[in-house]
């Protein structure tokens, strides 16, 4: 080695010269560059881009099974690796179009699902008390023709009866349903519509909002290629709607295409310490900052005439008047975001093109919040970013095809699934089930759950406990659950689920602006006996 690398670093690197510092990390990393070739260890497996792992133990290649996630609903893609017939780490499939090989936290540790050590592994019947714990172990085949027995009584006195509203005492109520349209299937064939879901405590709100303003519940916005951002209500970067792929292409807008990121939430979220300009409104008030928005957009000319007039049911001069009474100050009044600040926002982002608004439930989960959410979305629909590249753009997702012929629905609409006091709640009003059943709206008599536990997280979590309690109101209760909640505890038979692990599912969610199919395989083979 030259005298250059040997020198006195305390004494002389003051008075290296260019000409030097070159020379020494040429050294230095031809250096670098010779003991990597002589050493494994320096070639870590995670340097390489999916589908290798190799076992700590054995060194030997450990057998890798792309899946899709299902920790929550965003379904990303995922590889399993697998040594000695059990999961040993989850990772990212980089052959994903939209997640490109990024799992959340959740979906790392998702594995934890087939292992958890409370997990039910058998049919079980009840033989105490509801909620005793007291329980028997019964086979499949018992288990489902138990079922299929209180189904058929149901179906019996609807028949007997000359009612079809009877079949809509079979109820099935799920949290989380991706069963590629088998529920449907199976209620369908029972002729009962009484078919629940747990959406209006989740995103009904921005779902209604949005489908009535454009059809479609759910946007997917062009990050990576736009240049402006307004986030109401939404921390995009930890835990919003599809916050996988949304926090890679907000990034990749905002470092790679120098986006401004505005944010709008009641906390500092890791999206507003992330933005050019946060601001903490009072909660609920998103909609008349929107509002003031496009009231200073369409009084300064500075909106896209031909898309309002190509586009759109209303014109120019009926949008003006209607936001006549939303002004920047009134706006400040109701949110304490500065008149001042909400006119120079609206002008940045009218005259900055393409541009953008993102919203979740900061803003929907509110009174009002579909017309929250609806505010929101009229930003781009008159500043004409609506289908344009970096602007707001319509979801891509695929529709895996139904076996045919499709079922016909059941004959008589369900109060429970379809209440016609809200005609306009396209997702439902699950909250008010256990009041209808109570207040003796509805009857049950087959009560069955999938991925669902609303004794602990719904609002009104005693309602619903105290339901599941009284047998003269749910006589007869199904679980579907891998374990044990503080719904299931409150069943009659136990009827267990395998892991998303575990199974096949049809798979298309717009999680990017890439329309992909995706499959859910399993993994491993189902544990015990499920």
């Amino acid at each position: 080695m030259s005298d250059l690398a040997t020198r006195n670093t305390e004494g002389d690197i003051g008075r290296l010269s260019r000409r030097d510092f070159i020379k020494l990390g040429a050294a230095v990393g031809a250096a670098a560059g010779t003991l990597s070739l002589g050493s494994r260890r320096l070639m870590a497996m995670e340097q390489k881009l999916g589908s290798d792992d190799i076992s700590a133990v054995t060194g030997a290649q450990r057998q890798s099974v792309p899946y899709t996630c299902l920790v929550c609903n965003i379904e990303d893609g995922g590889v399993a690796f697998v040594e000695n017939g059990r999961i040993v780490k989850l990772e990212g499939n980089m052959d994903h179009p939209n997640t490109r090989g990024k799992l959340c936290a959740k979906g790392n540790s998702g594995f934890l699902h087939v292992y958890d050590p409370d997990r039910i592994m058998t049919p079980l019947l009840r033989t105490g008390k509801r909620g005793e714990g007291k329980w028997k172990r019964i086979s499949y085949d018992e288990a489902t023709s138990l079922l299929a027995k209180k189904l058929r009584e149901v179906i019996d006195r609807a028949q007997s009866e000359s009612d079809d509203a009877i079949l809509n005492e079979i109820v099935f109520k799920w949290g989380r349903n991706r069963t590629g349209g088998a529920v449907h299937r199976f209620m369908q064939a029972l002729g009962s519509n009484a078919m629940i879901n747990h959406t209006n405590i989740c995103e009904s709100s921005k779902k209604v909002g949005l489908e009535h303003s454009w059809g479609p519940d759910i946007e997917s916005c062009d990050w990576a290629n736009t240049k402006y951002i307004i986030n109401f209500g939404s921390n995009v970067l930890e835990t919003a709607y599809f916050m996988n792929p949304n926090a890679q292409r907000l990034v990749d807008g905002v470092v790679g295409n120098k986006a401004k990121l505005v944010s709008f939430d009641v906390r500092l979220s890791n999206t507003s310490a992330f933005a050019d300009e946060a601001y903490f409104p009072y909660p609920g008030t998103d909609g008349v900052i929107a509002l003031a928005m496009a009231h200073v957009i369409m009084n300064e000319g500075l909106y896209d005439a031909a898309f309002i007039r190509d586009w759109t049911n209303v014109t120019v001069e009926q949008l003006i008047a209607h936001l006549k009474p939303y002004t920047p100050e009134f706006a400040e009044q109701e949110s304490t975001v500065p008149a001042r600040d909400i006119r120079r926002i609206a002008r940045e982002f009218a005259t900055t093109k393409p541009a953008t608004t993102f919203s979740y439930r900061g803003p929907a989960k509110h009174v009002y919040g579909a017309y929250q959410e609806a505010a929101i979305h009229m930003l781009n629909v008159i500043t004409g970013n609506v289908e344009k590249k970096g602007g707001y753009c319509l979801p891509r997702g695929m529709d895996w095809p139904q076996p045919q012929p499709e079922q016909p629905r059941g004959k008589t609409p369900s109060v429970l699934a379809a209440s016609p006091l809200y005609p306009l709640a396209s997702h439902q009003v699950s909250t008010h089930v256990p009041y209808m059943i109570m207040k003796g709206e509805a009857k049950v008599s087959v009560w069955m759950h999938l991925y669902d536990n609303p004794v602990y997280t719904y609002p009104s979590s005693h309602v619903w406990a105290h339901l599941f309690k009284d047998e003269g109101l749910l006589p007869f209760v199904v679980s579907f659950s891998p374990y044990i909640s503080e719904t299931t505890e409150l069943a009659d038979l136990i009827i267990p689920d395998v892991t998303y692990l575990e199974r096949h599912d049809p798979e298309s969610m717009p999680s990017g602006l890439y329309p992909c199919l995706s499959i859910r395989q399993p993994v491993v083979k189902p544990l015990g006996g499920t």
